[in-house]
């Protein structure tokens, strides 16, 4: 003991080591003299945070043996003063020892409810009391402490609010709880929320629970789920008292038409990309979306054909951006788990198919720039074995997008709006071949594809140069040509057979961007035409270009393209 005495008067590099052989040693006989005189006191001297670190595991661990709880609570005014002080593990530490420590009888006058009350509002304090109730009964290594039993911590609270009846005391901190749970202040904010979602957990007295529904605790939640910066912690909170909460407090969140229509907007901004302490934010999504889908209003709201969800993740895939697309697996994964354990198996995966039939749709637009989000999402989709699934029924309707229309199925081929015998224009068949040669990548869809009777009679006609006879008027600057399309379509006939000799990716959303269609070139071989024949086109056509040309270019780039077609610089 005189080597810890010399130690606690001159502090040094050796303390931490001094201090885990103590703790060993007290492991073993816990009748060790540490109480002895002013060591104690000594051993939480200074402010030096690696010393008091090392202090703080001794003496939690004699807190939490009945001799030492009772020999630690000279200890307790210190404890406190580090509490208040101290965020991070000295803070932490601090607030456990409390909690060990912690007396039923305590706070039974005013004076010491006041004192008491004068703590809890203390920022550092409160925040590391949140914290250290947010790990307990956490089995795993990122306690503060190696502490495993949580019940003690979670008995104290309650009684610290007070079981039975509640004071005015205990009600004035509940509303100052309440209040500070809409505080700018990250940390204050969500240390407040998760003290009070202790309050509703477990076997927490029905009369704290009611009171704090009677302080609209529900509606502070929902309005954290507003803002951008509090909306993962409001979706905690509320999982936590569907969870937990009585009826009353789960009939306010369900009723709420406000709640689905904010979980949308975090989806939308990839809230859920985050965490609230531990808890990961697609963990909390995955609670939230199983408690919501219990209410049959919801489960229809979040199931159905206009469902917000579903378009929220159809945006996303639609872009085709990494980010994105990962956001929306992620979140159509858990969305098919639960559908799945809701609806029964093979019957949940409403989301997929949903997604698919879009994908179609825009595969089925004139449109380069719409075609291009039909290809990102069915893409995106062909990642997974369930989209790999989705996407397989569809794959002759692909085919036949590609074929004229004598040339398809005269039975069950989908509707193209192009006559029987009519070309196809190749600005309706650039989608369609980047997505075949896309899913190609996957074995099973190109299996599929080379099934398809009507792929033979696609390569007879890429063959023979009868695939596609109109061409894309040259005005048309960012529509694809019959070049773009069957270049388009000779890679994918090579990927649909296998042969990979040609990178992939320079298709694959989420790698290399599609196609970039932008056909300048056409634009001024058309002016150069125009002004070398001295014949003027139709009046239609001509306008378009002069319009589109005098939108879309600045003065210098106007005279860059008429220097180009050996016209002179003129004046507007």
């Amino acid at each position: 003991m005189r080597l810890l005495d010399d130690v606690l008067i001159r502090p040094g590099a050796e303390l931490g080591q001094a201090m885990d052989a103590l703790d060993c040693l007290l492991k073993h006989d816990p009748k060790i003299p540490i109480f002895h005189g002013s060591r104690p006191m000594l051993m939480l001297a200074g402010t030096d945070q690696s010393r008091l670190t090392a202090s703080l595991n001794v003496i939690i661990s004699l807190a939490r043996t009945d001799e030492g709880r009772s020999k630690c609570k000279v200890l307790k005014p210190r404890l406190r003063q580090l509490a208040e002080k101290y965020q991070g593990r000295v803070g932490l530490l601090a607030v456990e020892v409390l909690l060990e420590l912690y007396d039923a009888e305590e706070g039974k006058t005013k004076e010491e409810q006041a004192a008491l009350i004068k703590r809890l509002l203390n920022n550092n304090f409160r925040a590391n009391l949140a914290y250290v109730f947010n790990l307990l009964n956490v089995t795993d290594d990122r306690s503060p402490s190696s502490n495993r039993d949580g019940e003690a911590g979670n008995h104290s609270l309650r009684e610290l609010f007070g079981l039975g009846d509640l004071n005015n005391v205990h009600k004035t901190l509940m509303h100052q709880l309440k209040l500070a749970t809409a505080e700018s202040d990250a940390p204050e904010r969500t240390a407040a929320t998760l003290t009070v979602l202790k309050l509703c957990e477990g076997k927490t007295d029905p009369k704290l629970r009611a009171h704090l529904f009677g302080e609209h605790i529900v509606d502070a939640f929902i309005k954290q789920l507003k803002r951008r910066d509090s909306s993962l912690l409001g979706a905690h909170a509320i999982t936590t008292c569907l969870q937990y909460g009585d009826a009353d407090m789960k009939a306010a969140i369900l009723s709420n038409p406000k709640v689905l229509k904010y979980i949308v907007a975090m989806l939308r901004s990839d809230s859920f990309d985050g965490a609230v302490g531990r808890v990961e934010g697609w963990r909390v999504f995955a609670r939230l979306m199983s408690r919501l889908m219990q209410d049959a209003n919801l489960k229809d709201q979040i199931e159905g054909d206009e469902s917000e969800i579903t378009k929220v993740l159809e945006e996303k895939l639609g872009r085709g951006m990494p980010k994105d697309i990962r956001t929306s697996l992620i979140s159509l994964e858990i969305l098919r788990s639960l559908g799945e354990l809701a609806n029964g198996l093979g019957k949940g995966d409403v989301w997929t198919k949903g997604l698919v039939e879009k994908g179609l749709a825009y595969l089925r637009n004139e449109e380069w720039k719409t075609q291009k989000a039909g290809v990102a999402i069915l893409s995106a989709l062909a990642q997974t074995k369930h989209g790999v699934d989705a996407i397989m029924p569809h794959i002759q309707n692909i085919v036949n997008m590609l074929v004229p229309g004598s040339h398809r199925p005269k039975e069950g081929s989908i509707s193209m709006n192009t006559p029987e015998g009519s070309q196809l224009k190749p600005s309706s068949m650039l989608g369609p071949a980047c997505a075949l040669r896309v899913l190609s990548e996957d074995e099973k869809l190109r299996k599929t594809t080379n099934e398809i009777a009507q792929l033979e009679s696609l390569k007879d006609l890429w063959l023979d140069g009868n695939l596609i006879e109109d061409e894309t008027p040259p005005w048309r600057i960012k529509t694809p040509t019959r070049d773009d399309v069957l270049e388009m379509i000779d890679k994918m006939i090579k990927s649909v057979s296998g042969d990979f000799s040609e990178d992939v990716g320079v298709t694959s959303v989420g790698r290399l961007a599609l196609p970039e269609i932008q056909h300048w070139t056409r634009l001024a071989g058309l002016v150069h035409k125009s002004v070398a024949e001295v014949v003027a086109p139709p009046a239609n056509a001509i306008a378009d270009v002069v319009r589109y040309t005098a939108q879309q270019l600045s003065p210098r780039q106007i005279n860059h393209l008429l220097h180009r077609t050996g016209i002179q610089q003129v004046q507007s």
